[in-house]
């Protein structure tokens, strides 16, 4: 029995939210905070597996929590998986693309059920 309510609904104005950039390799930028701006920190992270459900459509709260529908669904069918960690979107797009051809990733980490 698989615990979806693990898949919280996200609220994109909750302050807890942050952005984030997703360098191609780790040797763009040096770890720590950025010299011309405190407000960044660039962090090197270990490699994490994720499902993601594809969206299509502007970064809003319908949009994000049409992405956690689809995980709450993948988790219900896919037993062998948990979720292990915080849902992230991963917005793909700048703001010039026209709002209907935006597309996005829902994202949360996994990992193997215990009762497998």
């Amino acid at each position: 029995d698989v615990k979806t309510e693990n898949v919280p609904a996200v609220d994109i104005n909750d302050a807890q939210w942050t952005m984030s950039f997703l360098y191609r390799y780790t040797d763009q930028a040096d770890a720590g905070v950025d010299p011309e701006d405190k407000r960044v920190l660039v962090v090197d992270t270990t490699p994490v597996t994720v499902v993601a459900a594809g969206v299509a459509g502007s970064p809003n709260n319908r949009t994000v929590n049409k992405g956690v529908a689809a995980l709450r669904e993948f988790f219900a069918s896919n037993p062998q998986y948990v979720p292990a960690g915080d849902i992230r979107g991963v917005f793909y797009n700048d703001p010039m693309v026209p709002e209907n051809r935006k597309w996005a990733e829902i994202q949360i980490p996994v990992k193997l059920s215990a009762s497998r």
